[in-house]
Order: structure tokens, then C-alpha cells, then sequence
């Protein structure tokens, strides 16, 4: 199974695979290439449904199950079929490479889950977050690096509006505030 991680990393690959799979599709079946983007293809067909009655034929929704199979085993993406009227679809969709950004928060109470304060130099990326925190709190570049390799390496466990995120709140109380590190996967 070719890994999906390695072909997003590899330059030109993971077009190649988008490629692969359009070559797939059309050598074992009759579905037509509906729409593609970055992240995900479409195909369908109506070959044996019914126009009249509007409804599926049992070939093209038995084919979009072999080809679903053979999409997985072969290139592990995943995809749904649908069945609209005498339509059948098969949605291929490739995982997003999620971004990490950190906001920094400074807050007046030691706890932070009346979700109140005030948010510095959002947007900051694994390199510049280091910095970022060292001008605002009085922790040490070493210990703030340790900081955010953990947190960066911790799986986000909440949700809002901006992503999924997870936060430490960090041993400082500079300039009279309580500090957080929010890292959000977006």
C-alpha cells in the first residue's frame, strides 16, 4: 500500500496518485470522472440504473463497492458511495495536512475556563511561538521549547469555532497575568 503521508510530502506525488486512481476507476468500470480538486475526486455513473423508475442498478452500486475496496487496499484513501435516483457516486476523498498554529492568551485568573482574556500573536507557527512567549513571559527559551514540543506532539482534545485545539497553561505569572498556550490544529 503506497502511504498517503509520504505522497503529500513528496514533491509531484500526490498528484500521481490522484492520476493512479482516475486511471483506476476508468480500467475497472464505467463510471465517468465527475469533478476533481485537491483533496478529492468524483466519479458516477447511471450505466444499468433505472431513468424511468429512478432508481439504482444493482451493477453499478456492486462495482462502486469493488472499486471502494480497491481504492483502500490499494492507495489506504477512503471514499463514500452515494445512490441518488438512477445515479450512483463514488467520492474519493484524501486527508487534509492540518496546520499547528499557538496563540498565547494572558488571563488574571490561575484557571482558565471561563475562557476570558486576551489573545497575543495569534497565528504563530512551531518556530516563531518560541519567541513569541519568551518576550511576553519570563520563562526561558530551553523550558519554552519543552513546552511546545509537548504540546505540539499532544493530541487536541477541543473544539471551537477557529479548529480543534488543546492548551497548557504555562508556570508563569509575569507582568502580574497567568499565561496559556493554545495550540490549534486548523
Amino acid at each position: 500500500m503506497i502511504k498517503l503521508k509520504t505522497l503529500i510530502t513528496e514533491s509531484g506525488l500526490y498528484d500521481k496518485v490522484i492520476k493512479s486512481i482516475i486511471s483506476l476507476v476508468k480500467q475497472k468500470s464505467h463510471f465517468d470522472i465527475v469533478d476533481n480538486g485537491d483533496d478529492y475526486i468524483e466519479f458516477s455513473t447511471r450505466e444499468n440504473g433505472n431513468v424511468g423508475d429512478e432508481t439504482t442498478g444493482a451493477e453499478d452500486v456492486n462495482t462502486a463497492v469493488k472499486l471502494q475496496k480497491l481504492i483502500k487496499q490499494k492507495f489506504g484513501v477512503t471514499s463514500e458511495i452515494e445512490e441518488v435516483d438512477e445515479w450512483v457516486h463514488l467520492n474519493v476523498t484524501f486527508p487534509k495536512e492540518k496546520k499547528i498554529q499557538f496563540v498565547i492568551k494572558k488571563h488574571s485568573e490561575p484557571d482558565w475556563t471561563d475562557r476570558k482574556g486576551t489573545g497575543f500573536g495569534k497565528g504563530h507557527t512551531t518556530e516563531t511561538v518560541v519567541d513569541a512567549v519568551s518576550k511576553w513571559t519570563d520563562i526561558p527559551k530551553s523550558k519554552v521549547k519543552q513546552i511546545v514540543k509537548k504540546l505540539t506532539a499532544t493530541k487536541v482534545n477541543q473544539r471551537d469555532y477557529t479548529g480543534e485545539f488543546v492548551t497548557t497553561t504555562l508556570p508563569s505569572k509575569s507582568m502580574g497575568y497567568y499565561w496559556t498556550l493554545i495550540k490549534y490544529e486548523i
